[in-house]
């Protein structure tokens, strides 16, 4: 006759058969439930609690039991090894990701999640305003998607930033509006009007410049109305990286206007459909450097204090070459280097 077996870590070692493998590892305990089905032929029996069962039981059990301790070890943190520079703390930062309350396809504290086991410190949740494809599955509510992931983020000491992409035609393209009150009152028909609401509490950044969705041929241009927002102090950076895509005219745009270099995944999928992170890949990350006196992101990132990390790092001398030993590398990208004179439309 047939003898099915399940065996738990902890408790019982036998009780009712269930086919399979399943794995219950808690956030922070490490805990977790295996059970496997076992089909047993004649042969010697072994008494195991009570029972009698067929002696290869006890070599089901012990390999049952080892796979749960791997299975309670697959949640790990991973570092990301950039160290501090003197007077500053490096921090790890994505300020461009959605979820499913836009376009996203991951409900909102998976992201806090994926942060924390990447290495991160900071994310910024930023759907879509009046992109809303999934409105018939959820309801509208622009700041839902902060409140489900910061609980969450808050137990992992990722801070969790609420922001809202503010979704226009180019001009301007799509911006990026983050540490906002209230999302909803950066819903305005006029991107002028949803750009001023924003810079009420906000950090306003220009999103991926050269999008082939609104730039065909993927190169970035500066309009007039990038010059409105710039001599308004409505626009403080560009994302110079944005996904796996590198804009070297941004890259210029921020040296010359003195605006702050931004690099982040805009990420819609699960974090490891897009990136091999257990094969030493990572998304591209905001470095920010951060004051060791406990001054916030925010302020940081007014002040431009931050480095572009894809891949390589770039950013200006004063913050890199001598703590990170980037030399003359600083300012080259996939043999691009934006120190030298280049024809961006616009610029002189």
């Amino acid at each position: 006759p047939e003898v099915f077996v399940e065996s738990h870590h902890r408790g019982n070692p036998c009780g009712r058969p269930l086919p399979g493998l399943r794995h219950k590892t808690g956030p922070y305990s490490g805990e977790f439930s295996i059970s496997s089905r076992a089909w047993y032929f004649p042969g010697d029996y072994a008494n195991l609690g009570g029972r009698k069962m067929r002696q290869p039981c006890l070599f089901a059990i012990l390999f049952i039991s080892l796979a749960g301790v791997v299975g309670a070890s697959n949640r790990y943190r991973k570092a990301v090894r950039i160290p501090d520079i003197p007077g500053y703390k490096t921090l790890k930062c994505d300020f461009h990701i959605h979820t499913v309350f836009s376009d996203g396809s991951v409900w909102p504290d998976i992201r806090s999640e994926e942060a924390w086991r990447e290495g991160l410190n900071a994310i910024a949740i930023t759907d879509h305003i009046e992109y809303q494809p999934h409105q018939e599955d959820l309801p509208t509510n622009h700041d839902r998607s902060f409140e489900i992931a910061k609980p969450h983020g808050d137990r992992l000491h990722i801070l969790v930033i609420k922001g809202s992409e503010i979704t226009k035609s180019m001009p301007p393209g799509h911006l990026n509006a983050i540490f906002l009150e209230d999302v909803a009152a950066v819903e305005r028909e006029d991107w002028r009007d949803a750009v001023k609401a924003a810079i009420v509490k906000g950090f306003v950044f220009w999103n991926h410049p050269g999008w082939e969705g609104q730039q065909p041929d993927r190169v970035a241009r500066w309009y007039p109305e990038h010059t409105e927002l710039v001599e308004a102090g409505m626009l403080h950076g560009i994302e110079v990286v944005n996904e796996r895509q590198y804009y070297p005219e941004a890259h210029r745009w921020c040296l010359v206007k003195r605006l702050t270099m931004l690099s982040n995944s805009d990420i819609h999928n699960p974090l490891n459909l897009d990136y091999h992170v257990h094969q030493g890949h990572h998304r591209p990350l905001t470095l920010v450097f951060a004051r060791k006196d406990g001054r916030a992101i925010k302020e940081t990132l007014f002040e431009r204090r931050t480095a572009v990390y894809s891949g390589d790092i770039v950013n200006r001398e004063e913050f890199l070459n001598s703590s990170l030993r980037l030399g003359p590398t600083e300012y080259k990208w996939g043999g691009v280097s934006v120190s030298e004179k280049m024809a961006i439309p616009g610029q002189p």
